[in-house]
């Protein structure tokens, strides 16, 4: 993945840094169901529950278990605020 093209991911809580850096994608589960979120994704804003899934690339991923958050997105950074 070229660091041009990937996303600027930055997840924490009031208490800790969950993860900081570049992702191929994002997924988690609003109201509405089941979205992701790739590169040079339109602005959005979004709560958040049960699960956060950050492709690192296409073959490694990382899932967060949580129990609600605020999810953004603004010039391919997405910033996510989590309640554990």
């Amino acid at each position: 993945m070229n660091e041009n093209e990937a996303l600027q991911v930055y997840i924490r809580s009031r208490k800790k840094d969950y993860y900081k850096g570049p992702a191929y994608s994002i997924t988690s589960k609003n109201d509405k169901g089941v979205f992701d979120i790739l590169p040079y994704h339109a602005n959005f804003i979004t709560l958040i529950k049960e699960t956060i899934v950050i492709d690192q690339d296409k073959k490694s991923q990382q899932k967060i278990e949580i129990k609600s958050g605020v999810l953004s997105v603004a010039s391919n950074r997405v910033d996510v605020y989590l309640d554990l």
